[in-house]
């Protein structure tokens, strides 16, 4: 019940106003800050659930999206705010005052829209051409191999840990013979067992 109050609460308050669904030129810090505010009471109410089950819980994802957070970084022509790291840093402590895994999971999505935003124009298009809020997960060590296919490269493997990787649509994965690449098909596995990281347990990080 509690959980399902803190839910309906946070949509009620975006639904009044307090935190409003951004249009693309909305880029003030303060109100995306105010809108962090606004969903702490979910924060908590889901806080115990994801260090039990290692995840975040996706209701929560949601409606922080919902709410334009995961925009932050975005470039202003796909509906993002293009915002500098401090603005992220301090909404990304709202969060971190009360769960860490949420405070975690928040950035590292939020830090892709970054690296994206430096890609090529169809690297970009690939993924937001069909929803521009499209979500991105990403595993740096470049373990991939690649392989000439016809129009380009595939890519396979198994990849380490990506944190938030269950609530992302695509993933950006480290190689050896291209720095960064979006692979087509992945299937994420857990890896982390709920004892090894201290006080982030619910960050929902997988391998595959």
């Amino acid at each position: 019940m509690l959980v399902h109050a803190a839910a309906s609460q946070a949509r009620g308050l975006a639904d009044a106003g307090t935190t409003v669904h951004p249009a693309p030129e909305r880029n003030d810090p303060q109100q995306l800050l105010s809108a962090a505010r606004v969903l702490v009471p979910l924060v908590i109410a889901l806080r115990d659930e994801a260090n039990h089950k290692a995840y975040v819980h996706p209701e929560l994802i949601a409606v922080i999206k919902a709410a334009g957070l995961l925009r932050a970084f975005q470039p202003k022509r796909w509906g993002g705010h293009e915002l500098g790291p401090r603005h992220v840093f301090d909404v990304q402590n709202v969060f971190a005052e009360h769960c860490l895994s949420t405070a975690w999971v928040f950035c590292v999505l939020c830090v892709q829209s970054f690296i994206l935003g430096r890609m090529d124009a169809q690297a970009q298009s690939d993924v937001w051409s069909d929803d521009c809020g499209a979500l991105i997960s990403s595993s740096f060590e470049p373990v991939g191999r690649v392989v000439p296919v016809d129009g380009g490269y595939a890519t396979g493997g198994r990849f380490s840990f990506s944190s938030g990787s269950s609530h992302a649509i695509s993933t950006i994965v480290g190689e050896w013979f291209r720095p960064t690449m979006r692979a087509p098909r992945h299937r994420c596995a857990s890896s982390w067992s709920r004892t090894a990281i201290t006080g982030s347990i619910g960050c929902g990080t997988h391998s595959g």
